[in-house]
């Protein structure tokens, strides 16, 4: 009988700590999407505060908008976006 409670100890055991990483984890992408919401949501107000689309360079609407850019030496531009998506431009 002893054996059998230990196996079902470590089967529960277990099944625990796959749970709990599980928790871990869900934990780092709710972190991850609430910190993202705030970037969208700053984004959405500096829209909002526009009365017409720009048509010059807006300093304060890029730092916004664009997390970074990165220049290739194909004359390929890739613009991280704050919200995590990316634009590609083929110079």
């Amino acid at each position: 009988m002893h054996f059998i409670q230990r196996r079902r100890y470590n089967d529960l055991a277990d099944r625990f700590r796959a749970e709990e990483e599980k928790h871990k984890q869900l934990t780092v992408r709710r972190n991850r999407m609430e910190a993202e919401s705030v970037s969208i949501g700053g984004m959405l107000t500096e829209f909002e505060e526009l009365e017409a689309p720009p048509i010059e360079f807006d300093e304060k609407l890029w730092h916004a908008v664009v997390d970074r850019v990165t220049v290739y030496n194909d004359d390929l531009l890739v613009y991280s976006l704050k919200d995590g998506s990316e634009i590609t431009i083929m110079l």
